[in-house]
């Protein structure tokens, strides 16, 4: 991965900043739309729904609105099977951004029918995509297009680190509809995400406390006796400080800092959400427990393989891990290698996001 600038990161910041300036599932799309384009720049820009075995689920936002008419739509969909990166997508589960150049030149890709039929004719020649694995039934692909100059590492990177970000604006999204679809279903919906939720009204009074939120809470405050209107006192504070913080501006919303406690080894995080149209308050408590080698045993990676990816996610450079491990830097680089080919990924960025997502 190159190494990005420090503008490079601030344009990122800002970039999820706008992502997370709403929590309203209406304005999402826009909120994705406009988020991406400010970090990397593209002449169409879409995201794309469909299922993990490719089919099209009917669900397709981009922008410039008028940029793609239905009938191209049609021409683009009888020749979807010819385009070098849905294979990759679908077929090798690749997640890293990756672009049409890097699996055809340039001059078997204008003869080939998906160009002639579709790209030409709405005035594209490069692309790069990311795709986001949001459930088992759902994928969402985000595609920058642009005419003339191709996308670099720079943006390639770029598109790896917001990714994230944007599975998880979409898990939330679909959360949110379902939390609000019923109050009945509250406690399914809980159990379902894998996480504890405390739902408070516009006076902090609790609405909803599920189950698994009591055992927590117990868990972590053994010598407070728990009742529906009456937990921890400094969590009214901090509720209360990020509801300051979540008003500061109205320009945009960031959700606050997750709430962090320790016992035992393991950390509970409390992460605060605001509905503005429902006027609720959403507490999510979950679990964490620090990395382990044990964690990553599944993988179908050698022991050595194994440690090493360990050290990869824990920041370490080749360097330090031929020091960690006993080894020369040259074995690392040779193992590294290795790693990449069997977990269908190129860069260490690639692979710390994997390890992330096996934490999740």
């Amino acid at each position: 991965m190159n190494n990005l600038t420090h503008s490079e990161y601030q344009k990122i910041l800002k970039a999820v900043e706008i992502l997370n300036s709403d929590v309203d599932p209406k304005s999402l799309p826009k909120r994705m739309l406009h988020s991406v384009n400010y970090a990397v720049s593209s002449d169409i820009t879409a995201f794309e729904m469909c299922n993990q075995v490719g089919e099209y689920q009917g669900v397709l936002i981009y922008e410039p609105m008028n940029a793609i008419s239905p009938q191209e739509l049609e021409i683009y969909g009888n020749y979807m099977h010819e385009h070098p990166i849905y294979g990759e997508i679908i077929f090798n589960r690749r997640f890293n951004a990756i672009a049409i150049s890097d699996f055809v030149p340039d001059n078997k890709f204008t003869r080939t029918g998906i160009y002639n039929e579709y790209y030409r004719r709405v005035g594209i020649d490069r692309q790069i995509s990311v795709t986001m694995d949001i459930n088992p039934d759902c994928l969402v692909v985000c595609t920058l297009s642009r005419d003339g100059r191709d996308f670099d590492e720079i943006e390639k990177a770029v598109l790896n680190l917001m990714s994230p970000h944007f599975t998880s604006a979409v898990r939330n999204t679909n959360s949110f509809e379902r939390l609000q679809s019923s109050e009945e279903n509250w406690q399914s919906v809980a159990e379902s995400m894998g996480r504890a939720i405390i739902i408070l009204d516009s006076e902090m009074i609790i609405k909803y406390l599920s189950d698994y939120s009591a055992q927590l809470l117990e868990k972590y405050f053994p010598k407070d006796k728990l009742k529906i209107n009456n937990f921890p006192h400094f969590f009214y504070r901090w509720i209360a400080k990020s509801l300051e913080e979540t008003n500061k501006t109205k320009e945009f919303r960031l959700p606050p800092k997750p709430l962090t406690l320790t016992a035992n080894g393991e950390r509970l995080l409390v992460q605060f959400t605001y509905n503005t149209s429902s006027n609720l308050i959403n507490l999510f408590l979950s679990e964490e427990k620090d990395l382990s080698v044990e964690d990553l045993t599944f993988l179908g990676l050698t022991k050595r393989e194994t440690e090493i990816l360990y050290w990869i996610a824990c920041g370490k450079s080749n360097p330090e891990i031929a020091i960690l491990c006993n080894i020369s830097v040259r074995t690392v680089h040779k193992h590294v290698e290795h790693i990449y080919i069997k977990l269908g990924i190129e860069t260490r960025t690639a692979a710390i996001l994997r390890v992330k997502e096996i934490i999740q």
